[in-house]
Formats: C-alpha cells, structure tokens, sequence
C-alpha cells in the first residue's frame, strides 16, 4: 500500500542498532519519514550516549576491560574503538542484560548513537527532534502529569521503590 501513512511512527530499543554506518541510519530515517504524514511525529527510545560515555570515562584507564555494569546489566565496549565528541558511526559495545527471574541474559552487539549526530541526520529527514530525555529526566519531568504519572508510578514502584541498581540501569536509556 504505496498511500499507506501514519501519524506516530515508534522505533523503541531499536534505532542503535542502525548506526553501524551513516548509510543504514538514513535508510531507517527514510523507511520511518516515508510512512509519516505532514505534522507526524517519530519517537524512538535508545542508550542514553552521554551516560554510557560518563560510566565510561570513569573506568581507571589501566583497566583491560572497558565496561561497567550491575547486578542487572553490563555494558563491554571494544578496546580499541573511544567515543568521541564528533560521534562516530559504528561504535560498537556489547549490553548485556540481566533477567533476575529466570536468571537468563540477554547478550547483543549495539552501537552508540551521539545525540547531535543525530539530530543532525534527522534534520536531513526533515524531522525535528522536540525533546531528548534520560529517563531520570523523564520521570522528573512527567511523574506529576495527568497521562505519564500512573504508567510512571507502575514502571518506578513495581515491588516498591525502585532500588539504586534499577535506578541507575534506567538511567542508560534516552528518549528523542
């Protein structure tokens, strides 16, 4: 269906994965702004890069292993690739996450997506990036709102107040 168009097109957890080149990251920006219609909106949730590059500063330099993690998750960046403020394609890292139920991990090659890189891309794409939020930010920011509030309050008091170790693996993930 060539006429088929959308107004909210969601890419969740996902987008990282396209920034393995310049070239794939456009192709997913074209395949989600061709479905858009005229005042469409294009959310997408991915690593937060400043957090992820903040942890990593942080690791003493003579450490053999770039990575940094909790009970509930790891992240291994390669050892000889460091961000830098022009964000690279291709910067790849491995996440690993941990489910504290079944005990299963989820072990997958992601990619770094820097912020101004790609609202940079997104502008090509006549997409206009209206918020960029960690999700601390987030939830500071909508935890009182009629909408967001409930669905906020479930997700942060799931057994209780979230634990610092929940807390700071949800501070990773970044909202544009």
């Amino acid at each position: 269906m060539p006429n088929l168009r959308f107004d909210a097109v969601s890419c969740q957890f996902a987008l990282h994965y396209s920034f393995q080149t310049e070239a794939q990251a456009k192709q997913l920006l074209l395949n989600a702004t061709e479905r858009l219609k005229p005042g469409g909106f294009f959310f997408c949730t991915v690593p937060d890069a400043y957090v992820l590059v903040k942890k990593l500063r942080a690791i003493h330099a003579s450490q053999a292993e770039k990575s940094f993690g909790n009970k509930f998750f790891k992240i291994t960046f390669e050892k000889d690739k460091f961000p830098d403020k022009n964000g690279a394609f291709g910067l790849k890292y491995h996440f690993q996450l941990k489910d504290t139920e079944d005990d299963s991990l989820v072990d997958c090659p992601e990619y770094l997506v820097h912020p101004r890189k790609f609202v940079r891309l997104a502008k090509q794409f006549k997409l206009n990036v209206t918020e960029e939020l960690n999700f601390h930010e987030f939830y500071e920011k909508y935890s009182q709102n009629e909408y967001y509030g409930g669905m906020l309050a479930k997700q942060v008091k799931r057994n209780g107040i979230m634990n610092n170790e929940e807390w700071d693996t949800s501070c990773t993930f970044f909202f544009l």
